[in-house]
């Protein structure tokens, strides 16, 4: 698990959101801060959290940390850092730094060779550091490649002058009729096909992280890669004969996520044979609402816990399952709620609302308050 990257002066940390842990984390930063006698910028540094996290958890961590939240997309060393889906507008720095340029061009008396050389020398060179770590939409590349042409082609006055050839023919080699400038497309995908070799045969952290997270169990070649917009997926697609599909598990999911199903698939397919419809009460308006649920298999004695935190909408902030040892059923559904309120606690939350299917474990705290 990777819980840091550092270059030069600056560290990103990964950890989680509760009160203990980044308390934790700081008292380390201010532990070097003394043996250092360097201090933190406190005006470069922030956080992220997740895009669904609430406006109470981010005034938390922003007492803790003494830092401000951002949000994705952001710039570090250069390069956009997002969530989601790649779009335009995440690349604007790569448009920006030619347009720049360009903009200093334009009152130079240059000829159409000496604009030819220029985007060749410079132009082309300003986005190759980061398509040699991004791959960006094609409409990017398209858009500084019109930028480009309208500074070959030049303007009278303020009205652009005629392309007298497509852009795509320039960049043909001169030995077939063009001028020799290089697509920006051609660029971009040559660098993301030396990314995929320095992937399969040079050691690197990136490299042993995706390899441990998405390939553990199948070759790289072999691996189906998401292009970032994945379709919705069912439970139902990955079982069959009442059981999961461990081939397509591996597949699909990280191995953590497949051993874990696999621990606790006979709890989960022997426990309810009988089909019923299960419906889920919305909490108030702008609250949180915590299920727990557990089940207990008596003829082999496998038991497993789940929980699932939602908010008033249906969407879901967190969800988490895990086999456990117990002796009863009612002792399933017990630990459940007590992982639930433990996880609700640890993380600030205010007052708990739960929701579970049994009627022991919830009347268990009202006998016990009158006892």
């Amino acid at each position: 698990m990777i819980n840091h990257l550092a270059f030069v002066d600056n560290i990103v940390i990964f950890s989680g959101g509760n009160s203990i842990t980044v308390n934790l984390v700081m008292k380390q930063i201010r532990n070097y801060e003394k043996a250092s006698g360097q201090l933190v910028n406190k005006d470069k540094s922030f956080f992220l959290t997740g895009p669904k996290a609430s406006t109470y958890i981010i005034n938390r961590l922003r007492q803790c940390t003494s830092f401000m939240d951002k949000s994705f997309p952001f710039i570090y060393l250069g390069c956009p850092i997002y969530s989601g889906r790649k779009k335009i507008c995440y690349f604007d720095n790569m448009i920006t730094k030619v347009v720049k340029i360009l903009n200093r061009w334009q009152g130079k008396m240059l000829t159409c060779g000496g604009r030819v050389v220029l985007i060749k020398s410079i132009l082309q060179s300003l986005p190759t550091y980061t398509l040699t770590a991004l791959n960006p939409r094609k409409a990017t590349l398209n858009l500084i490649e019109k930028h480009m042409a309208n500074f070959l082609w030049g303007t009278s006055g303020e009205k652009k002058n005629y392309h007298w050839s497509a852009w795509k023919n320039l960049c043909i080699p001169k030995e077939e009729g063009g001028i020799g400038i290089k697509s920006l497309e051609d660029i971009s995908n040559t660098l993301d096909i030396k990314r995929w070799w320095r992937f399969g045969t040079k050691p690197s952290l990136w490299a042993e992280f995706l390899k441990a997270k998405y390939c553990s169990k199948t070759h790289p070649v072999k691996k189906k890669w998401a292009s970032g917009n994945m379709s919705k997926i069912k439970v139902g697609d990955f079982i069959s004969n009442g059981s999961y599909d461990m081939n397509k598990l591996n597949n699909t999911l990280p191995n953590y996520l497949v051993q874990l199903i696999g621990s606790i698939d006979n709890c989960l397919t022997q426990g309810w044979n009988t089909k019923q419809q299960v419906t889920w009460n919305k909490p108030i308006e702008g609250k949180i609402k915590l299920n727990t649920d557990g089940s207990f298999i008596k003829d082999n004695g496998k038991a497993g816990i789940g929980r699932v935190v939602r908010y008033s909408l249906g969407d879901v902030l967190m969800a988490f399952s895990l086999p456990i040892q117990c002796t009863t059923n009612n002792q399933a559904e017990a630990l459940a709620a007590k992982f639930g309120t433990s996880w609700w606690i640890q993380n600030g939350l205010d007052r708990i609302h739960i929701e579970l299917d049994s009627m022991v474990v919830a009347n268990m705290p009202i006998k016990k308050r009158y006892q």
